[in-house]
Formats: structure tokens, C-alpha cells, sequence
């Protein structure tokens, strides 16, 4: 089994035939894969990884491609110089998505049908509640750039960060649930609801914050 890094094009910048560095990769309960990278890699496999193909992105300049998460028939990509790109059949083709923020972003959500949450570089946190078209800013008390983020059951958004903060939805803004860490790069939602977070420290067990509110679109509890 070749690797998808092996058999992708690597677009600009990465001359054909170099394995470029994977960033993300978002499996799917059914095992259809997606793994993103640098310089625009991007492949996907409908076999758990048997077998693989590269992904047509509109990415001319070859931009990193940092996070991928799909939420039924939809995907999202983002990356690097604000880049977000979203399928709605399932990873078939994608179209490129405005943003109000041309910082990179490293991170993302889909915690309903239409949600999409970007967190990216200087704590940039950027939410749609209708599939890209409109984006709202997130205020979050840190300017620690953003780079690791999960949802849980209850479709809650937690965000972590490099100044080693937990974040998360409350009492109508982000609250810090966690801190004092090593700088995060990965956040896992266990079941009992607290957290399992990769860090420069290593992994760590973490004990959140609870009671933690969801919010509408308006910014109301729910």
C-alpha cells in the first residue's frame, strides 16, 4: 500500500514524487479518508486506505491545507492565507469559500448542518450559521493563535490554543475551561466530557470546566 503523500499531486511548490508533510487527516464512521497537507496536498480514500486519489482543490499558489472535517455529505479544508474550502457531495468537488480574515487558519468545526468555526493564527475565531455565505467573529480571551478544536455529543465547540488554554462555549461567550498548559495542538472530547489534549508536554488528561451552555445563532442559551 502506497502512501497517499506518494501517489497526491503536491501542487506548487513540491516538485512531483516528494512526500510532503500531512497536517490533518478526518476519517469517517463509514472509513472514507481525508487527509490534507502542504503545498496544497490533498487526497482522499473510500477504502480506509487501501487505495487512494488526489483531490482537486482551487488552489492555485499551493497553500498549506492545516485542518478537513466532514460532517455527513459536506467537507470543509482550511488553511493557510485564510483559504476555506467546502464540498457538499462529499468530497467530490469543492468550492472556495470568502472569508472576512486572511490570517491562516489551523482548525475547524461542523457542529451542525450549516455551522462552520475556523480558529486560526492571533486567536482568530470565525463562525457561520449558513454554510459560508456570512461570518460572525467569536471573541475569545486570548490572542494565542488557535490550532486545535473538537465537538462533543451535544454538538459544543471547544477550542485550545498555544498559550495551553482549553476554551469553550459560555454564558453567551468563550470562556477559558482550562489553562496554565503546555502550548496544544490536539484536543480529544472523552466521554465523560473532559479532555485528552496533545501537547508540546506530551498527552495530557485534562479535567474541563462543566456545565458548559450551547448557543443559538442569535447568541441565546439553549
Amino acid at each position: 500500500m502506497s502512501s497517499p503523500a506518494a501517489e497526491a499531486s503536491s501542487g506548487p511548490g513540491a516538485p512531483d514524487g516528494v512526500e510532503c508533510p500531512l497536517f490533518d487527516v478526518h476519517v469517517s464512521p463509514a472509513g472514507h479518508v481525508l487527509a490534507v497537507g502542504a503545498y496544497n496536498l490533498a487526497c482522499a480514500s473510500p477504502d480506509g486506505g487501501q487505495h487512494w486519489r488526489a483531490v482537486q482543490l482551487d488552489n492555485p499558489d499551493g497553500l498549506h491545507l492545516y485542518a478537513a472535517r466532514a460532517r455527513g455529505r459536506r467537507t470543509v479544508i482550511c488553511g493557510e492565507q485564510g483559504i476555506v474550502l467546502r464540498s457538499d457531495d462529499s468530497g467530490a468537488t469543492f468550492q472556495r469559500l470568502k472569508t472576512p480574515y486572511r490570517g491562516s487558519f489551523f482548525t475547524l468545526e461542523l457542529p451542525s448542518d450549516d455551522e462552520i468555526v475556523l480558529g486560526g493564527l492571533r486567536g482568530n475565531v470565525w463562525r457561520s450559521s449558513d454554510s459560508g455565505l456570512t461570518w460572525s467573529r467569536w471573541v475569545v480571551p486570548s490572542d494565542a493563535a488557535v490550532t486545535a478544536s473538537a465537538t462533543d455529543d451535544q454538538g459544543q465547540v471547544l477550542l485550545a490554543n498555544q498559550a495551553g488554554m482549553v476554551l469553550g462555549e459560555r454564558s453567551g461567550r468563550m470562556e477559558v475551561l482550562a489553562s496554565g498548559l503546555a502550548p496544544i495542538n490536539g484536543l480529544l472530547v472523552l466521554p465523560s466530557g473532559d479532555a485528552l489534549l496533545m501537547s508540546m508536554a506530551g498527552t495530557l488528561p485534562v479535567t474541563l470546566k462543566h456545565e458548559v451552555q450551547r448557543l443559538n445563532s442569535s447568541g441565546a442559551h439553549k
